[in-house]
């Protein structure tokens, strides 16, 4: 749990290797047709304790959608940025606040686990053929060499995130998915590759209609 408490930002190094998103797993509500609720508005909810990275994400994932005609709303533009589980309004409460933003769609992101995994990165060897040894005679044996480098061990930097889409109207979780991003190189191009991923799962489920720009 404590690593849940981490600022995500330190997270964000300049590695070898560049960051991966990708989805995990996801679940769609069994009978939804995609475009029979004529969503208008989303409520972006990212709950995480790092205000940076909150505030962020919410921008982005409302630019997202603003591309795609939805209006939306944010998290930190309706409660206190420091307001802890225990200041959280009773439902009821909760409820007729989120539909005074005109809100119909709600958007809930949850940091589900930080982690740090140790993975072996094996050596290779590399051949190659050496050139002016002038045949046999000049340098007997020598027609092939290798190179090798030794393996080593490195320290991936892991983010699960889960993502839920619920109808405020009836309170129904409508869609759901974890993601999983491996070293982020930093903010930009960890929100880049979350958002893609998610849009990208969301076509697949059919929980949005085809754009103009998705058929190009």
């Amino acid at each position: 749990m404590k690593k849940l408490l981490l600022i995500i930002g330190t997270l964000f190094l300049f590695v070898a290797c560049g960051p991966s998103t990708y989805i995990t797993g996801s679940w769609r509500k069994p009978d939804y047709v995609a475009g029979s609720k004529n969503y208008k508005k989303l409520f972006v909810a990212v709950m995480s304790q790092d205000l940076a990275f909150r505030d962020n994400l919410e921008k982005d994932i409302a630019a997202a959608a603003q591309k795609r005609g939805l209006q939306t709303a944010l998290s930190l533009d309706v409660f206190p940025p420091n307001m802890t589980k225990s200041q959280l309004p009773p439902k009821e409460d909760l409820h007729r606040i989120l539909e005074k933003t005109g809100s119909d769609i709600i958007m809930l992101v949850a940091i589900k686990d930080v982690k740090e995994e140790t993975r072996y990165v094996p050596g290779s060897a590399t051949s190659y053929s050496p050139y002016g040894y002038g045949g046999y005679y000049g340098h007997y044996g020598g027609g092939i060499a290798y190179n090798y480098s030794p393996g080593y061990y490195t320290t991936d930097k892991i983010i699960y995130l889960e993502t839920n889409l619920y109808n405020l109207a009836t309170d129904e979780l409508v869609w759901s998915a974890q993601s999983k991003t491996t070293n982020p190189a930093d903010f930009s191009s960890f929100s880049r590759e979350y958002i893609y991923a998610v849009l990208a799962q969301l076509k697949k489920d059919g929980m949005l209609r085809p754009t103009a720009d998705d058929v190009k």
